[in-house]
């Protein structure tokens, strides 16, 4: 951590900017999008995305688990 915070440019993230964080296409944790298992037409599970304050199809509460 020293090496990196000695790096030309560097500053130091705050705490809305650290639960943003995305590394490379995979994010850690999105605090925006969250999953929710949904039955299709077809009898099959999916998860589909939406935002964590809203609530999934069937009323449950999203998991940011199951999130992008």
């Amino acid at each position: 951590m020293k090496k990196l915070s000695k790096l030309k440019g560097v500053k130091a993230l705050n705490k809305k900017e650290q639960k943003v964080v995305y590394g490379g296409d995979f994010p850690f944790y999105n605090p925006i999008y969250c999953g929710c298992i949904v039955m299709t037409p077809y009898g099959y599970l999916e998860i589909i995305t939406v935002r964590c304050d809203e609530t999934c199809p069937d009323g449950s509460t999203p998991d940011p688990r199951y999130g992008p």
